[in-house]
């Protein structure tokens, strides 16, 4: 038997293989949305007192890989970090007791989207969205509308005009989140991985240089 599975059982090897195709062997449909930074929104404090920060530097990077992410190769995308670094991405983070509860990866002028293992370039005046956290914990406090809001002061203070992104139609709470900050849907795309093998439609041209 593979070393990989020694030792754990029928259910085990089951399970690990389960999860290996379920990794490789995949069809989603994202949904695309949009928030143009002219309208107006109000900034509600959330429930937990907590410091709202923003950085672009790699001790967050760092931070993040560490305590969140755990050293997990699938999440610390190495290209991504590479990207953000050279074109100044921000990264906004509640902070609680020092420790990051939340934080929401923007980019702009270039963006690696790792769901679709390919980079990007934006058009001129819009960020992109391509990660999102909040501390399980935490959740249910009004900390996902406040990272929002707060990250759209910023963004909008630095000559943005709108900002997008991109979410997976089985992801329910973000969904609902975008829905309440009044994004407006602006259409859709699907993405096949068949192992090696990535298939997706096209990208919405209102947001990308195609």
């Amino acid at each position: 038997m593979n070393s990989a599975f020694k030792g754990q059982g029928v259910k085990g090897v089951s399970k690990k293989i389960n999860g290996y195709l379920s990794e490789n062997i995949y069809y989603k449909k994202h949904i695309w949305n949009e928030r143009d930074l002219s309208l107006p929104f109000t900034i509600h404090p959330p429930k937990i007192k907590c410091t709202f920060g923003f950085d672009s530097g790699e001790d967050v990077h760092a931070w993040i890989d560490k305590n969140i992410y755990q050293g997990n190769p699938r999440m610390n995308e190495l290209y991504e970090r590479k990207i953000a670094s050279e074109n100044n991405h921000f990264i906004f983070f509640l902070k609680l007791n020092d420790n990051i509860i939340g934080y929401r990866k923007i980019g702009i002028k270039n963006v690696y989207i790792k769901n679709f293992y390919k980079a990007f370039e934006l058009k001129d005046g819009i960020a992109f969205t391509y990660s999102f956290y909040v501390d399980p914990q935490y959740r249910r406090y009004g900390l996902g509308k406040y990272l929002h809001l707060k990250s759209m002061e910023i963004l909008k203070n630095n000559g943005i005009k709108k900002i997008t992104s991109h979410i997976r139609s089985d992801n329910i709470p973000a969904l609902k989140i975008v829905r309440d900050l009044n994004y407006s849907q602006t259409g859709t795309s699907w993405q096949f991985k068949f192992f090696k093998f990535n298939f997706y439609s096209k990208f919405p041209s209102e947001i990308f240089v195609i």
